[in-house]
């Protein structure tokens, strides 16, 4: 998703006709697949259920404390990734002069997060618990944004692309674990409402995420306009429509790295102060767990009155 748009943009001369095609693309990519459910899959009897649209009911997930700070850590983490697809990028044509490394590098920072996913999981998740793995991935991407944006322009690429690593290093922690936090928000879900919904959880995470991606990069697009940022032209030179790019004033240099740097720094902080209040652990979930099994098999509870109701306090 960062790295082949780029790709396939660059196949043509005209960069506004690239981008249209490359959505275009992108378009029937994503689209195709419920095209295909739509037509070739049936829906088992007794499984639908109708009912109206309530915003009181598509809201009561937050509600959960548990919840409320899951969605917050993951918007910090994921808006961080998508101001750093985006900017780097700029940083890299204009600032770096080396428009051809824009995509080893997001790519170098991409593979790098997918490589680390298996020893988060294993040594992170399972061993250090989820929300001190996200704070340490967390710490991570800040050192590496920051080393990113002080490095000098004549800087060696490879440089560059061990700085990409790092802040893939840390990405990956930041990205995955909020994921593996959801079934915990769910569970705690299950104990306030007495009913499993994990849909509507799931729904609220990606809508807010959208959201808030989308008037993220909105700012980030505001800002370096703001630091005199010129756009590129399309240009018809000896029979070629060509896009030319233009010297950006050190404004805009400015700014490029004011946002790589400061902007996850200020997100991934309160997504961290979100991590380390986050109320569910091992142990917790565990006995969670224990409950709203014997609730779901008719059979009593192990847990006493006043846990259940201490439980409710700590998570809801």
């Amino acid at each position: 998703g960062a790295v082949l748009p780029l790709t396939i943009v660059g196949f043509f001369g005209d960069v506004i006709r690239g981008y249209n095609l490359m959505g275009l693309f992108f378009g029937v990519f994503f689209a195709l697949p419920f095209l295909f459910i739509f037509l070739f899959l049936k829906e088992k009897k007794g499984l639908h259920r109708e009912e109206p649209f309530s915003f009181k009911t598509f809201i009561k997930p937050f509600k959960v404390k548990t919840f409320r700070r899951l969605v917050g850590l993951y918007i910090g983490a994921y808006i961080t990734m998508d101001v750093i697809s985006a900017v780097v990028a700029y940083h890299m044509r204009y600032y770096y002069n080396r428009p051809g490394d824009i995509t080893i590098v997001l790519g170098i920072l991409l593979l790098s997060v997918i490589a680390t996913l298996p020893f988060i999981v294993a040594f992170g998740a399972n061993r250090l618990g989820k929300g001190k793995t996200f704070v340490i991935g967390a710490g991570i991407t800040m050192i590496g944004v920051v080393t990113l944006a002080l490095l000098p322009r004549d800087v060696s690429s490879w440089i560059i692309y061990g700085v990409a690593v790092v802040i893939g290093i840390g990405l990956s922690p930041c990205t995955v674990m909020p994921w593996l936090m959801f079934p915990d928000a769910t569970d705690a879900g299950e104990l306030a409402f007495k009913m499993r919904n994990a849909g509507s959880f799931s729904g609220i995470m990606t809508f807010v995420r959208k959201l808030a991606s989308a008037i993220g990069i909105f700012i980030v697009g505001l800002l370096i306009g703001i630091g005199g940022y010129i756009q590129p032209e399309t240009q018809l030179i000896s029979g070629e429509w060509v896009t030319v790019y233009f010297t950006q004033p050190d404004t805009v240099f400015a700014a490029f790295k004011a946002i790589i740097a400061i902007v996850p720094i200020v997100l991934l902080s309160f997504a961290i102060v979100l991590a380390l209040r986050y109320p569910m652990n091992k142990e917790r979930h565990k006995r969670l767990r224990a409950h709203l099994d014997a609730i779901n098999k008719g059979i009593e509870s192990p847990l006493s009155e006043a846990e259940i109701e201490k439980m409710k306090e700590e998570l809801i």
